[in-house]
Order: C-alpha cells, then structure tokens, then sequence
C-alpha cells in the first residue's frame, strides 16, 4: 500500500491482524527476556501493556494444549498466530487484488 492509494475495510483489517500478529512477537520475545531475567527497564509498561491483551487470547489455547504436556513448551502464540494468518488470508481472498 503506497500513499494516496485509496484503503477500504478489508484493508484497515488487514493492518490490524499485521499489527496484532507484530505485537505478539514483541510480546513473545519480551516473555522469553522475563525467563532470562533480563531487567525490562523503562519496557515495563510495555510488557504490562502486551500481557494484558494476549494473555485473554493466549489462555484458552493454553488450556486446550498445557504448556506441560509438551515438556514445558508454550506453543499458544504459535497456534494464535497461524490463526491470525488464516484470518488474514480469509480477509485477503474476500478483498481481491
């Protein structure tokens, strides 16, 4: 998308399921810095601010496959964000070109 060109629905949702998809890495690569006990500085809101979006989506796919059934290995923001593509592309093939 280039400047000018003209953005309908399908395209402002498109963003925010890119939007939601880059912040759940942000918000996987801060929790991996948590395990680490790396200090989050001035980051701390931010990590506040990503917990509390993605731990409401993140939690019911916890329940569904248990951290601790896969050897302690939280694939929850895998599976969200390969939902999120699918999504996506729903989204994509309804716009068109």
């Amino acid at each position: 998308m280039y400047f000018g060109e003209p953005v309908g629905i399908g395209g402002i949702i498109l963003w925010l399921l890119n939007l939601l998809n880059f912040l759940l890495l942000v918000y996987v690569i801060i929790s991996w810095l948590q395990v680490f006990r790396v200090d989050l500085g001035p980051f701390r809101s931010v990590a506040r601010f990503l917990d509390s979006i993605f731990e409401p989506m993140l939690a019911p796919i916890r329940r569904l496959v248990p951290p601790e059934k896969l050897g302690g290995i939280d694939i929850s923001p895998l599976i969200l964000i390969i939902a999120v593509q699918v999504v996506a592309q729903f989204v994509a093939h309804q716009i068109g070109p």
